[in-house]
């Protein structure tokens, strides 16, 4: 591939790295190559298609390409198919907005089917921007054959396994509180809640409830200490950081093993008692600031006090009565009032905060509601499913709860009921999409319970390998350890339906596992379908179109009513009951020649007409063939100017069998037709989409005066004839009740869309009914046994190798994965996983539209190039730690390591012949000796790092590999190439340097793939693959002790050469400048031991001549008698001066010769001119050195003078020790 005019910079050459790829089709070629090698399972995380990929979904895409291209490359089969997340309440709110809906009986007055199409079409409305921003990056994935979590095989896989679980006893439904979206009006699971929790300030309110009968109380169950205040008015002090659930109180808890006090509240008029925890007192009484201070502050003036007046046992306090605080309750008279507005005993109640004494709504709190049940505390919502209070709360009827809380703190002050209000921050929990508060709140739901297999989760759990490894048993372990209930219903629409139906009659329930489900217990009786081609016409006979509307007469022919008449006595023995036919000549003579031998009157359809193909009515067939190509398929999409398409004529065939199937039940029923409308009506009422329909469609073909018999499924069909498992069509299926025989509708709800993406590893691959032998393409719904499930359990893609999302996952998919595998007991459904931590602003904040710190991905790449980003995200921090996103760094990855590299690369293609020799083991450098032990130092750790999923480990050791590359191997290397001492040499160099570049791109491939390639299309040899990405990694050979002594070596060297650097650049020397020795007190600071060098892969000559070309001196001395470890001597002799002049002047003329755009191997004529008082010395010095500067400048003649009459390349002036030179190129005339 070459590369012709690129735009600027790295990024240009990407967009043609990417055109080569396609072109060559070099991933498809990737997974051909190991076809029959081992699998290594990669499982891709469904997104949304809703909204254009953010930064965060590049970072995440690009750590699990980087896995697969390395897997792929040691030897594995990677398969990577794409899918879409495409249900709930995201992509609903996203339609509601849009079409200016604002709550569920909106949604349902819009119609269900009409929504769900909205969805529908919303969900993947950026399906384009995500597959062209997933080629952009990088990242190989089959997008070509993605699952979709829509779609009816996904969906049935879905129901199967909730099927499964129902088996295991652990799908049940139940009245409990659960958390609640009063916006979206649906349940949430808790790990949904877990997903949008954030830290709120709000008030608290202290609130006082009065007692009832005080004398009795104190007389028959407590300590009195104070008799004086038998006549007092006392109350129980209760908190709660939720008011707008005070109108639904029906009870107060107490520890029954906690010791109480009532304080005694005077001054001021004032004379009342209240109740608290004896340790809430005795912390709050150590407080400066305290409830008892401040409502005494408020209330009883300057004189007010409080002693603790009486004790009691919270054993003694229960049965007391209080009065209620609203009428609400006491007003409506529910079921089990009588049992309210009293204490209860509860173990739950704390005194780490609050009062030691809880207010319980038993309809809005986990604990209050079980509470509720073992007291029979009446169960009655004094809020509705909106979040709104209901008609019993007429104060506030019709408003939402949280607005409402000022209002209810502000009447129980009026009414001497409010002790204290404080500010408390704590954390609550909203909606993760739509940002609402959330109420827990008491409702009918179904639940998955996980709270039984929790031992077997965690020991899944222990199973896998997590990175980082503290999630396993802190984030993700601690929640497994949590085991709550899986509240998995939804009150929604754009989901998958919950396969329940619910006997009419009994409230039997049945849980539907498959299609097949629907045929096995369907309520009606089948009818049987016989269809039926009319006999042949004058256009079949003349091959001409006759479509609809009819433009001319066209009746049967003699021999086409004899064909119909010869088929009158099979037609007789089939029972038939009832005769349908198309409104066309051809089709209603077919059919009353039939209706007059069997007795049968004929009923027309005009939907059963023949297809419309507009302007090709009445023309030849063979015209029609041509416009849709001979494709079967294509007559499904292409629609003829004026005319329909085949899927328009299965929409109205289907439509047409649905009312006629209304009609009858148990009978036989003759549908007489045309060939290709009754080939789509059958093929899709045999749940056939128009893809398979289309490949199947000969076993449909009906000839002239043909029949074929039916029996249709009992499958939901939406309005285009498909199979359609969502509501509304669904729920328009019934079912016969297993137990009673009455009919079964399905329970209304939907299912949470985390279970649908927890059940990919199944569905994706529709498990497990694709599996199972067929003989044909249609769906595939036998029921099959738990060892048949078990025998393709082999065949499916499972458990995953690999999976890695962000950190949030951990309570979304990583879990609900882990759940589902755990409920069907397939073990862990993946073995490594890679928790990504957030990407955070520079500051450290989240990014937000709101903040505008959000930061678009495709302007980075355009800037930067997406290895740039990728190499970044690899390298910036761990893969677990939260990043910092900074443009800075990112450029600065660019530049120094993207650029750097590319740089490398030019010079070796600047100097390198076009045919290099292999060099022999003596032609090796000791740096080329070096460089080879650092590729094998670096392959070993690297490939240690991926091994282990440690990506940033790894990308740094590939990191230091490509600055000692740079800033060592070709900078210490420039002489063979620039000055080489033969060809030979030249060559020799030039191999070794085309090794350690290949080897550079096998080891750079799967972290950026664009620069690999772009590396290994120029340094790849004769028998090397087309592309890097097709190549074996390098195998990790073990360093051995040569290796290793050879690279401590020249480590040492390096920390030598520094020193000598740093003195330079504190004498302020410039490195181009000769000096005459470097003195090193020993060998041993090198780390070289003249004793032990034998047999190593170097030799002392060459590391102290290597040292003295870093420093640039003439020499390099061992000085025992040196006081420190190395000295540089910074005395410049006459003759050191002139040469480190000369070098200055020859610097000057390559970056002119640069700058005139010559290439090595240009011999130019150069034009040089001194003026100024040393000039005359400065003539004589460039005369000495003349064929120094003609050899080291690639000049055919270095003319003296200065020519303004010519036009050059490129020329400058620069001031050099005192003289002003001017210096001009021209390359000679060929």
């Amino acid at each position: 591939m070459t590369e012709q005019n690129d735009p600027p910079g790295f990024p240009g050459r990407e967009e043609k790295i990417l055109e080569f790829w396609e072109k060559e089709g070099i991933f498809e070629r990737s997974l051909k190559r190991r076809a029959k090698a081992r699998r290594f399972v990669f499982y891709e995380g469904p997104p949304t298609a809703n909204a254009p990929p953010a930064l965060h979904h590049v970072l995440a895409r690009v750590y699990k390409d980087i896995i697969c291209r390395y897997k792929t490359m040691r030897g594995f089969l990677v398969e990577r198919k794409a899918g879409w997340d495409t249900h709930g309440l995201p992509v609903e709110l996203q339609v509601e907005k849009s079409l200016g809906l604002k709550s569920k009986k909106d949604i349902e007055k819009y119609g269900i089917a009409k929504f769900n199409a909205k969805c529908k079409e919303a969900v993947m409305a950026f399906t384009e921007a995500w597959v062209r921003n997933t080629k952009r990056i990088g990242f190989w994935l089959d997008t070509a054959h993605p699952y979709a979590t829509y779609t009816t095989e996904y969906m049935e896989s879905v129901w199967w396994i909730l099927q499964q679980i129902s088996k295991r006893g652990l799908l049940e439904e139940d009245y409990k509180v659960v958390p609640y979206c009063p916006r979206c009006g649906t349940p949430l699971s808790s790990h949904e809640v877990a997903q949008g929790y954030e830290d709120i300030t709000e008030d608290s309110a202290f609130v006082k409830f009065k007692i009832r009968n005080p004398k009795s109380e104190i007389r028959n169950k407590s300590q009195n200490t104070n008799p004086k205040t038998q006549n007092e008015t006392r109350f129980l002090l209760a908190w709660t950081t939720t008011p707008w659930t005070l109108p639904g109180n029906v009870g107060l808890a107490v520890n029954p093993g906690v010791s109480y006090v009532e304080l005694r509240l005077s001054g001021n008029k004032l004379g009342e008692s209240v109740i608290v925890a004896e340790a809430v007192w005795e912390r709050w009484s150590k407080e400066a600031k305290n409830p008892v201070k401040t409502y005494l502050n408020h209330v009883g003036g300057p004189k007010a006090k409080v002693e603790v007046a009486r004790r009691h046992q919270g054993r003694d306090l229960v049965g007391w009565r209080y009065e209620p605080l609203f009428g609400a309750l006491a007003n409506a008279k529910p079921e089990h009032i009588e049992n309210a507005f009293q204490v209860l005993p509860a173990d739950f109640v704390s005194t780490d905060e609050g009062t030691g004494i809880v207010h319980t709504a038993v309809m809005y709190g986990v604990d209050d509601f079980e509470l509720g049940k073992r007291h029979d505390l009446p169960m009655h919502h004094t809020v509705d499913e909106r979040g709104a209070f209901t008609k019993d709360v007429p104060t506030w009827t019709g408003k939402f709860v949280k607005d409402v809380e000022p209002a209810i703190i502000a009447d129980l002050k009026a009414r001497r009921l409010l002790f204290a209000v404080e500010a408390v921050t704590h954390t609550y929990p909203f909606c993760w999409r739509c940002s609402t508060p959330l109420l827990y709140y008491a409702k009918h739901s179904w639940f998955i319970r996980m709270s039984k297999i929790v031992k077997d989760t965690i020991a899944n759990n222990k199973k896998i390998n997590w990175v980082p490894a503290y999630l396993k048993e802190g984030r993700f372990g601690g929640w497994l350890k949590e085991a709550k209930d899986w509240a998995l219903s939804r009150e929604r629409y754009w989901a998958t339906p919950l396969p329940i139906w619910q006997c009419t009659q009994c409230a039997e329930h049945l849980v539907v596992g498959s299609l097949a489900d629907l045929d096995a217990h369907r309520l009606r009786k089948p009818n049987t379908y016989i269809l039926m081609r009319h006999g042949e016409a004058r256009s079949n006979r003349g091959g001409y179109i006759s479509a609809w509307p009819e433009k001319t007469p066209n009746p049967l022919t003699p021999e086409g009513r004899e064909a119909v008449l010869k088929q009158i006595p099979k037609l007789k023995k089939l029972g038939i009951s009832a005769i349908y036919a198309s409104p066309l000549r051809r089709t209603h003579e077919t059919a009353e020649i039939i209706g007059q031998a069997l007795g049968l009157p004929v009923k027309i359809d005009e939907r059963l007409r023949e297809i419309n193909t507009g302007a090709f009515n009445l023309h030849s067939e063979k015209e029609f063939s041509a416009f849709i190509h001979d494709s079967q398929f294509l007559e499904y999409v292409k629609r003829p100017d004026g005319g329909e398409n085949l899927s328009d004529a299965k929409a109205r065939t289907v439509a047409a069998w649905l009312d006629i199937d209304a009609r009858h039940e148990g009978a036989t029923i003759l549908m007489v037709g045309h060939s290709d409308p009754l080939w789509a009506m059958a093929a899709a009422l045999s749940g056939y989409s128009n893809e398979t329909s289309a490949k199947a469609w000969k076993q449909f073909l009906l000839k002239p005066a043909t029949f074929k018999e039916f029996q249709f499924h009992n499958w939901p069909l939406d309005e285009a004839g498909e199979v359609n498992l969502h509501r509304p069509y669904v729920d328009e299926i019934v079912l016969k009740c297993p137990k009673c025989a009455a009919g079964m509708r399905r329970v209304p709800e939907v299912i949470d869309v985390w279970f649908d993406s927890g059940a990919m590893p199944f569905a994706q691959a529709n498990f497990p009914f694709a599996f199972a032998k067929t003989q044909n393409p249609k769906p595939k719904t036998q029921n099959l046994s738990d060892s048949a499930v078990g025998r393709l359990m082999g065949k499916l893609n499972f458990p995953a190798d690999y999976i890695c999302e962000a950190i949030d996952q951990t309570r979304g998919w990583f879990y609900t994965l882990l759940a589902i595998s755990t409920l069907l007991k397939k073990g862990a459904p993946y073995r490594n996983v890679i928790s990504l931590g957030l990407i955070l602003d520079a500051k450290g904040e989240k990014m937000s539209k709101s903040k505008g710190n959000v930061v678009d991905p495709n302007t980075m790449i355009e800037r930067y190039g997406v290895d740039a980003l990728r190499w970044y995200f690899y390298t910036a921090s761990s893969a677990g730690d939260p990043k910092r996103f900074d443009e800075k760094e990112l450029q600065e990855r660019y530049r120094n390591f993207i650029m750097r590299l590319v740089n490398v690369l030019t010079f070796y293609e600047t100097y390198a012949p076009k045919s290099a020799e292999r060099p022999t083991k003596s032609a090796a450098t000791l740096l080329d000796r070096w460089m080879a032990s650092r590729l094998v130092e670096t392959t070993a750790v690297v490939t240690k790092g991926l091994d282990a999923y440690d990506v940033t480990a790894a990308g740094r050791a590939l990191n230091r590999l490509v600055d000692d590359l740079s800033n060592w191997y070709v900078r210490r290397s420039r002489r063979r190439f620039q000055r080489p001492a033969s060809a030979s040499e030249l060559g020799a160099a030039a191999e070794a340097f085309r090794t350690t570049l290949r080897h550079v791109a096998v080891l750079l491939a799967p972290f950026t793939p664009f620069l690999a390639e772009h590396i290994w299309l120029r340094a790849r040899g004769k028998g090397d693959p087309a592309s890097v990405h097709l190549a074996d990694w390098s195998v990790a050979v073990a360093q051995n002790q040569k290796d290793r002594q050879l690279l401590q070596a020249m480590s040492a060297v390096r920390v030598v050469a520094a020193e000598a650097l740093r003195q330079r650049a504190e004498a302020k020397i410039k490195v181009r400048q000769p000096l005459q020795k470097f003195k090193i007190q020993s060998l041993d600071k090198l780390r070289i031991y003249p004793e032990r060098s034998r047999g190593t892969k170097f030799k002392i000559p060459e590391l102290l001549e290597l040292l003295k070309d870093e420093v640039n001196v003439k020499e390099v001395v061992v000085d025992p008698a040196l006081k420190t470890e190395v000295e540089l001597d910074t005395h410049i002799t006459e003759a050191l001066r002139e040469e480190g002049t000369i070098r200055e002047l020859i610097r000057n003329i390559q970056d002119l010769r640069r700058d005139a755009g010559c290439k090595p191997q240009d011999k130019v004529l150069l034009w040089l001119s001194a003026s100024g008082p040393q000039a005359a010395r400065f003539d004589g010095l460039v005369e000495r050195w003349r064929a120094t500067i003609e050899k080291e400048s690639g000049l055919k003649a270095l003319v003296r003078g200065r020519d303004d009459a010519h036009t050059f390349a490129a020329e400058c002036e620069f001031d050099l020790e005192g003289v002003k030179v001017w210096l001009a190129v021209r390359r000679p005339r060929t």
